[in-house]
């Protein structure tokens, strides 16, 4: 025992030594005294040196004199064990039970090795836990900054909690922070994170103590930092601009795992780093193929929620996610359709594949994953009647728990899509009146949904099904939005003031919707809306499924059909007439829509 700690404690290895003694003392555990095993194993552990037969046998020697070690040899023991990744459950136990009766003999390292030592192996002790918190509450002042940031991390790890020993921790932390190692750093608020224990100031102290010597920190260390602070909502724009710089330095060190959980923290906090995001689309594509379901889901989740497009990343894991479509969980599945939605990437057959898999699943899908799902297929004007069948069949029971954006989603969804199968989404009462009852939740855009889903009920029924009242209250609320003509807007305008056409810009109908341009020709109203990039999805010509309702919705209720300008249209004409210094190319190109709408309107010709 004596040698092997002298090499131990030298650090000098000697791994045949280490072989010849652990071979000699097998059949002589019984002559070893408790100091002599715990330093023992402490040595092999120190060393590294694995020994799985001499620790199963040290384990059972220890066990019949367990109650004659002292508080060091039963933390040293425990240590080794963890250190080795070596579990003896029946042994851990007995640890336990007999610290628990002597906790008060332990100090402050002793104390934090064991909590350690149990976190790391994954053994619960929940009783022996609550003692050392106990104990250490008053003795948190000894504690080194080690023994802080493993303290903490063990009671999460094994989601332990202890609101006072977190509460006093963060307290001795805030002053020793500039004590703490990059390791111990991440450690401790990746602990606060996972166990869901708020401490505002202590996150912003170390924060503060990261920025001075970030350039020490792993890359492991980063992505603890920033996962920890996303999930906790601690926004900390001077670390996270930081981490983003010294990121782009090490991109290549980062495994797929590490990748999503980069653009996942910094779209949840909301903090912009398109340098970053980009770089890391780049570096993604030759990943992509090894990224499993949650990651596939979680990048194009983090690149839609901070609106920062990538085609060639959203059409490679589109690709990836088609042919492992049945791997993904219900709501990796939403979560995945409302990425391609908002950010208006058009991705046809991975929408297809999503509908197939999502049909025979929709009863483990919940309410958010339900409402994503067809705010999603409704937004980018994908039809699937089998799906929205489907999901209609199992809301219907369950409306009234919706939360009110999920309500406002889903209706507004069965609204654009307007399957006749459907029409129990503006004929049932229920809807109604789960819509009724949820009214003063609604923030203004879901009001605004609201309205459109009201509408609808008009095209289906001729008369609204909301009370007058709260009706009204939808189109004054809708009708509130303001129109702000676009460059290419005032362009068209140009050229119809040169033709003399008189017009009125953000006109507003019956319906509350708003048009670009509302011409009047020989009596004749005509709606103009110059529909710019944002109408069509993504780099494609098709609609999205607002679009597609706004002019639905007019041509129904307010009886106009619209007149269409697509950006690519007017551009490729308007760059004629650039050449020409002119405006013919644009007149005609009027002319010649109106036409096509009005035949015949001798205004026109």
């Amino acid at each position: 025992a004596n040698t092997v700690w002298a090499y131990a404690t030298n650090g000098h290895t000697s791994p045949l030594l280490f072989d010849k003694i652990a071979k000699i003392s097998l059949p002589r555990l019984h002559e070893f005294n408790p100091q002599g095993l715990a330093n023992t194993l402490w040595a092999y552990a120190t060393m590294g040196h694995s020994s799985p037969i001499l620790f199963n046998k040290i384990a059972d020697a220890s066990l019949l004199i367990i109650t004659e070690f002292n508080s060091q040899e039963l933390a040293n023991t425990a240590w080794a064990y963890a250190t080795m990744n070596h579990l003896s459950c029946v042994l851990f136990d007995k640890i336990s039970e007999i610290s628990i009766i002597r906790i008060h003999e332990f100090n402050a390292q002793e104390l934090s090795n064991t909590v350690w030592s149990y976190a790391t192996v994954g053994q619960s002790s929940p009783a022996l836990f609550e003692k050392i918190a106990e104990v250490a509450l008053d003795s948190l002042h000894e504690f080194n900054s080690q023994g802080l940031a493993n303290t903490i991390w063990s009671y999460a790890s094994l989601g332990h909690i202890s609101s006072l020993l977190f509460d006093e921790i963060a307290e001795v932390a805030l002053v020793r922070v500039d004590e703490f190692s990059s390791q111990e750093l991440a450690n401790t608020v990746c602990a606060y994170a996972a166990i869901g224990h708020s401490s505002p100031a202590l996150f912003e102290k170390i924060a503060e103590a990261a920025l001075y010597s970030i350039h020490k920190f792993n890359s492991q260390e980063l992505a603890n930092m920033l996962w920890a602070y996303a999930k906790v909502g601690h926004s900390s724009h001077a670390l996270f601009d930081e981490i983003s710089e010294i990121l782009l330095c090490r991109i290549h060190e980062l495994n797929s795992q590490e990748l999503t959980n980069k653009v996942w923290a910094y779209a949840t906090l909301g903090h912009v780093s398109p340098t970053l995001f980009d770089k890391i689309a780049e570096v993604s594509l030759g990943y992509v193929n090894e990224f499993n379901s949650q990651e596939l889901a979680n990048t194009v989740w983090a690149y839609a929620t901070s609106g920062h497009t990538s085609p060639t990343l959203f059409n490679k894991i589109a690709e990836v996610s088609f042919r492992r479509i049945d791997e993904f969980s219900p709501q990796e599945l939403a979560n995945i359709a409302w990425a391609y939605a908002k950010i208006g990437h058009s991705s046809p057959a991975l929408f297809d594949k999503i509908a197939e898999a999502s049909l025979c699943r929709v009863h483990d899908f919940n309410s958010r994953n339900i409402a994503n799902t067809v705010w999603a297929f409704a937004s980018v004007g994908h039809y699937s009647p089998a799906l929205f069948d489907k999901i209609a069949e199992v809301t219907w029971p369950c409306l009234h728990q919706y939360n009110s954006q999920e309500l406002a989603n889903t209706v507004w969804a069965y609204a654009v899509s307007n399957f006749p199968s459907n029409v129990e989404f503006c004929h049932d009462q229920c809807v109604a009146d789960s819509i009724i009852s949820s009214f003063e939740k609604f923030d203004r855009w879901s009001l605004f949904q609201i309205h459109q889903w009201n509408l609808w009920c008009s095209e289906s029924l001729d008369n609204s099904i909301l009370p007058s009242d709260l009706s009204n209250r939808c189109l004054e609320s809708f009708s509130l939005e303001d129109g702000s003509p676009s460059k290419l807007q005032r362009s068209v305008a140009h050229v119809l003031t040169k033709m003399r056409i008189s017009f009125e810009e953000e006109a507003r109908l019956g319906t509350g919707y708003s048009v670009d341009m509302l011409l009047t020709i020989n009596g004749e109203k005509i709606p103009i809306e110059v529909d710019g990039p944002s109408h069509y999805l993504g780099e494609s010509k098709t609609q999205n499924g607002s679009t597609r309702l706004k002019h639905r919705q007019i041509g129904v209720l307010d009886g106009l059909e619209i007149v269409t300008v697509p950006y690519w249209e007017w551009d490729e004409v308007a760059a004629k007439d650039k050449r020409n210094n002119g405006f013919k190319y644009r007149i005609a190109y009027l002319r010649s829509l109106l036409k096509k709408q009005y035949i015949g309107d001798g205004a026109i010709n």
